[in-house]
């Protein structure tokens, strides 16, 4: 799944830029690219089920990379969230092993019912809310990151102009 989007005018846009000091041509383009990044958090919780509405986040990617960019995700709190949104194929749970590693339990329980040594899982139908989000709000996202972008160019021309 790609998550990344073209932009039309990022060749005119970026020669713009390097006319700016990298400190400022930084701080509007990530001004522009954190605003792009709520809006897009706001649809996905919109779409999201559940608990799993309060576990979205966007945050900064600090990973040494030259260009601005933010991650857009879910927190620990929503581990089944990839779950939720790709659904799973039906498989079989067996008591004793957890991920491939044994856990020494002889049943399976959830302290009220024992299920037995095995347990058949239907698995689960997608319910797709990411990447609907994300697919539906393209355009205002673009939009948003523009005139974000077009307001902080106008103030450092201005800036720059006296």
């Amino acid at each position: 799944m790609d998550g990344s989007f073209n932009i039309s005018g990022a060749k005119e846009l970026d020669d713009l830029l390097k006319l700016l000091p990298e400190k400022i041509a930084r701080k509007l383009a990530d001004n522009a690219v954190r605003a792009g990044g709520n809006l897009l958090k706001k649809k996905v919780e919109d779409k999201a089920p559940g608990k799993i509405k309060k576990a979205i986040f966007v945050r900064k990617n600090q990973e040494g990379t030259s260009s601005v960019n933010y991650q857009i995700g879910t927190t620990k709190s929503a581990p089944e969230a990839h779950l939720v949104e790709f659904g799973t194929k039906a498989h079989k749970i067996v008591a004793g092993t957890k991920r491939g590693n044994s856990t020494g339990k002889k049943v399976l329980s959830n302290r009220k019912i024992i299920f037995g040594k095995t347990v058949n899982h239907p698995g689960a139908h997608t319910k797709p809310f990411f990447r609907p989000a994300l697919d539906e709000s393209h355009a205002e996202y673009m939009q948003k990151m523009a005139s974000i972008m077009a307001r902080g160019l106008a103030r450092e021309a201005k800036r720059y102009s006296r």
